[in-house]
């Protein structure tokens, strides 16, 4: 809306999933969709006047989308646009959670998503996401575990910002998942133990801080496992396998 309150954000409802990538004529149904033919956006440009730079901004949204204590739901076929502090937040207090992410791109925000959990066991899920030109962060993860398949993250600051301090064993795992052009790939701090596992992925002209980064507290029994993967023209590679 034009003028609208950069404050307020799409709420994401308990046992309710977003789908996109539906024709805009006529009356689909799931077996119409295609979210590479039929793109669905949820943008913070308020006034419609983004220029592609982070130069006119400054009265977007902050949070396009917000969701809390999700349980086993998803969000398919969206693009995010237009963040003035982040695309997605989730946060959960509750005991179990599981946030699917599938067919889903985001594209000049100020970050993407942020996934949080006060201790409780939480998975993220992201299947075939696109993370393009963004400032701080494409994922910032919080004591629960992370997965990225088939996913494609370029032109930021840190790829992957990973942290564990009071979760037990939680877990970063990619698979055929591409890093490249960014300030750092991953950084990956185990305060409690935790594992990370890079599988057929690939980290290319990761600058400064180069392409992986470990810091583990002493005692904490952290685990880095990676194969099949290509890193070249990295800064600096730390901790990988």
């Amino acid at each position: 809306a034009f003028n609208g309150n950069p404050n307020l954000s799409f709420q994401l409802p308990e046992e309710v999933s977003l789908w996109g990538g539906f024709p805009a004529t006529g009356n689909p149904g799931i077996n119409d969709r295609d979210p590479n033919i039929y793109t669905t956006i949820l943008s913070g440009d308020l006034n419609q006047d983004d220029q592609n730079d982070f130069n006119n901004m400054g009265d977007n949204t902050a949070i396009i989308l917000k969701a809390a204590n999700i349980e086993n739901q998803s969000i398919n076929g969206l693009l995010f646009t237009g963040a003035t502090e982040k695309a997605i937040e989730h946060i959960s207090t509750r005991d179990s959670s599981v946030l699917r992410l599938t067919d889903i791109r985001f594209l000049f925000n100020v970050a993407a998503i942020e996934n949080k959990s006060d201790s409780l066991p939480l998975q993220m899920e992201i299947l075939n996401g696109e993370f393009l030109d963004f400032q701080n962060y494409a994922v910032r993860n919080l004591n629960a575990s992370l997965s990225l398949r088939d996913c494609f993250v370029q032109n930021g600051n840190t790829g992957i910002e990973y942290a564990v301090n009071t979760a037990e064993n939680p877990s970063l795992g990619l698979v055929n998942t591409e890093l490249r052009d960014l300030s750092q790939g991953i950084s990956f701090m185990a305060l409690s133990s935790a594992e990370l596992n890079i599988d057929s992925s690939r980290f290319y002209r990761n600058k400064g801080l180069g392409a992986l980064m470990v810091f583990y507290q002493q005692g904490a029994e952290s685990v880095v496992r990676g194969k099949q993967s290509i890193f070249r023209d990295n800064e600096s590679t730390d901790g990988a396998a």
